[in-house]
């Protein structure tokens, strides 16, 4: 077993449970606001944003719980402790996320197996150029025994602590 520290990074279902749970409490409150002026015309704009906020909770809620899904099933992997080394190939930019108007990087790595098939695994996204930061062009993939779909790449083994100063 080890205590080693999982980082996965904010994911798109974080943001968006996280974000319909906040909207989804502003229509509660706005609920029990009208139903508090307990006159009969508000009763019905009540009911629909009680519906509205139920839903928006429950969305909110499944994104949010998908997100610690992912990081139990990733922290589980960890600690079974059975990883591979694979080869840095290369840092590029992820096209497929923006934030702010900049695109994260990742950093890709190969590993062939016994069968000769050769695999490929992708880093979080890192909000910062890590490409004259490598400490190593060898990094530790956290796999399941021979199950490559479900890995942690442990990039933080091979990049310094960054912290960012405005």
């Amino acid at each position: 077993m080890t205590d080693k520290k999982v980082k996965i990074g904010i994911t798109p279902s974080a943001i968006i449970g996280i974000v319909f749970t906040s909207i989804s409490a502003v229509f509660i409150l706005i609920t029990v606001i009208f139903f508090l002026q307990n006159e009969a015309t508000l009763f019905l704009v009540a009911i629909s944003m009680l519906f509205v906020g139920i839903i928006t909770l429950i969305a909110g809620l499944t994104f949010f719980l998908l997100y610690i899904r992912k990081k139990k099933r990733i922290r589980k992997i960890v600690e079974e402790g059975y990883y591979i080394t694979a080869e840095i190939g290369e840092v590029s930019r992820n096209y497929n996320v923006q934030i702010n108007g900049r695109n994260p990087y990742n950093i890709r790595a190969a590993y062939t197996d016994e069968t000769g098939c050769v695999h490929i695994f992708q880093s979080r996204n890192l909000y910062y150029n890590p490409e004259g930061m490598l400490r190593s062009q060898m990094v530790r993939v956290y796999i399941r025994r021979k199950e490559y779909k479900e890995y942690y790449m442990d990039i933080d083994a091979i990049l310094p602590q960054v912290e960012f100063h405005k």
